[in-house]
């Protein structure tokens, strides 16, 4: 949310206030907006920027009773929380990650942004905790929110992904649920043969859906100390 002020949303930000987003009713409204720079124009299935059917969240009462029933804004950009993960088809651990050498990639990512669901909050990461280099992490990835639940704007649960799982995954494999948040809490996109990222650095790249698993995962850590070269479009 801190983010709306610099995509020209100010005037939405100043509707939001503290609290419960799923009771306070500006909360409530504001959540349900959809955001044009969050969406990829390439996605056809992003609903115009909000669907319904998101995960851990039911419908919620906004100003003057009205009921919005479970209708959130999405994004097409989630923040990467690491390689580690313990669920679906693709559990990893990273030994050498000091951020976290823990397989929980939810709340105790190796990365640059996790989801920290115990403090009710993402949690960030400064730049000089990036021994990496910021030109080889990964900061930001492509979401499909009509394939996977767990992806709103507003919720700290819906805005971060794992490169555990390969890029594009859940998008090439059709028999994937969106419910099946083990194996698609991660990164695809409907461009040909990959998707874009931006790097902690502030550049952007096309990384290819073949990429090795391995690199993609050494490059999503802060701090692994793994030897990834320099990743070229």
């Amino acid at each position: 949310m801190q983010v709306l002020p610099f995509v020209d949303q100010g005037s939405l930000a100043e509707t939001i206030f503290s609290g419960s987003p799923l009771t306070v009713d500006a909360n409530a409204v504001a959540a349900s907006k959809s955001i044009a720079s969050f969406l990829c124009p390439t996605d056809a299935g992003n609903g115009n920027g909000v669907l319904s059917g998101r995960a851990n969240v039911g419908g919620f009462t906004a100003a003057g009773g009205t009921v919005i029933s479970g209708i959130y804004g999405v994004t097409n950009y989630k923040m990467v929380a690491g390689n580690n993960w313990a669920w679906g088809s693709f559990p990893y651990t990273c030994a050498t990650c000091t951020k976290s050498t823990s397989n929980n990639g939810l709340d105790a990512g190796n990365g640059i942004n996790c989801r920290n669901g115990g403090n009710n909050r993402s949690m960030m990461t400064a730049h000089r905790d990036i021994t990496d280099g910021t030109t080889n992490t990964l900061a930001i990835g492509e979401a499909l929110p009509g394939r996977c639940q767990h992806n709103w704007w507003w919720w700290f649960n819906g805005t971060t992904g794992t490169c555990a799982i390969p890029l594009n995954y859940y998008y090439l494999n059709t028999a994937i649920l969106v419910s099946d948040w083990g194996n698609d809490y991660s990164f695809a996109s409907q461009h040909v043969g990959g998707g874009n990222f931006t790097m902690a650095d502030g550049g952007v790249k096309f990384v290819s859906e073949n990429i090795d698993l391995q690199l993609y995962r050494d490059l999503a850590s802060i701090n692994g100390s793994e030897s990834t070269g320099t990743l070229t479009e």
